[in-house]
C-alpha cells in the first residue's frame, strides 16, 4: 500500500504498528478516507494527535492514525445512548473550561433554577441526538424539546435576565453541546457527507430552539391572584 511517497506495509490487524512514517496532511486525510480539511478540523480539536515542523506544517505518524482508525471503529460500535453519554460528559467538561461560575446571569439562578437547567440540558440533549440521527422531520422531539426550551426561557425571565442575557445564556449551552458534538464525532468519524447532514440537523434544531426560549421568556406563565 502506498501514501504519497511512502510503501506501508502494515495494517490495521497487523500486530507490528508503524512508529517511522510520518505523513502530511493531504496524504494522512487520504489514508484516513477523509477530506483534508475535516483531518485539521480534528487535528485542531486535539482528536488526532500531530505534530508541527519548523515551516508549521502538520505531520501525522502513522501509529497514531492507525490508532485513531481502530478506537474510532470501537466508538462507532457504541449504541446511541452511550453516545450521548459521552456527548454529556465533554459538555460539562466544556462547562467547566468556561468557567460558568464566572457568567454574570448564573450567579443570579437559585440553586433551584439552576437544577432545572442541568435536567432540561440533558433532555435536550438526547432529543438534539434523536433529532439529527432521523430522516424524517423528527416533529415529535421538536415539540418536547420546544416545551423545555420555553422553561429556560421562563427561568431566565423570573430571575430577572434581560432578553439579550437570555440569548447569551443559550448561546453559552450551544456552544458546550456543538464543541462536544464536534469532539465526539471526531471519534466516531463519520463520512464529510454524513456530518455535514449531522451538524445542519443539530443547527436546524437548536435554531428552533432559541426560538422557543425567548417564546418563553416573553410569555411567561401568568401568576395566580389572590
Amino acid at each position: 500500500m502506498y501514501i504519497g511517497k511512502h510503501r506501508i506495509k502494515q495494517t490495521l490487524t497487523s500486530t507490528a504498528i508503524s512508529s517511522d512514517v510520518w505523513l502530511d496532511l493531504a496524504d494522512a486525510a487520504r489514508y484516513l478516507g477523509v477530506h483534508f480539511t475535516t483531518l485539521r478540523r480534528w487535528a485542531d480539536a486535539g482528536s488526532v494527535p500531530c505534530i508541527r515542523t519548523p515551516g508549521g506544517h502538520r505531520r501525522f505518524a502513522l501509529a497514531d492514525l492507525q490508532r485513531f482508525l481502530a478506537q474510532s471503529r470501537q466508538i462507532a460500535a457504541l449504541d446511541a445512548p452511550a453516545i450521548q453519554t459521552t456527548t454529556l460528559t465533554l459538555a460539562r467538561q466544556h462547562i467547566r473550561q468556561q468557567d460558568i461560575r464566572q457568567q454574570s446571569w448564573f450567579v443570579r439562578l437559585t440553586d433551584a433554577q439552576r437544577q432545572r437547567f442541568r435536567m432540561h440540558g440533558q433532555r435536550l440533549v438526547g432529543l438534539l441526538m434523536q433529532y439529527a440521527a432521523r430522516n424524517d422531520n423528527g416533529q415529535t422531539f421538536i415539540e418536547e424539546g420546544k416545551r423545555m426550551a420555553a422553561d429556560y426561557g421562563v427561568v431566565c425571565h423570573d430571575a430577572g435576565l434581560s432578553a439579550t442575557e437570555t440569548i447569551r445564556v443559550f448561546l453559552f449551552f450551544r456552544r458546550s453541546i456543538m464543541d462536544s458534538i464536534h469532539e465526539t464525532a471526531g471519534l466516531v468519524g463519520p463520512s464529510d457527507r454524513d456530518a455535514q447532514r449531522l451538524y445542519q440537523r443539530m443547527s436546524d434544531f437548536l435554531d428552533m430552539m432559541l426560538l422557543a426560549t425567548l417564546d418563553g421568556y416573553n410569555s411567561p406563565p401568568a401568576l395566580d391572584q389572590p
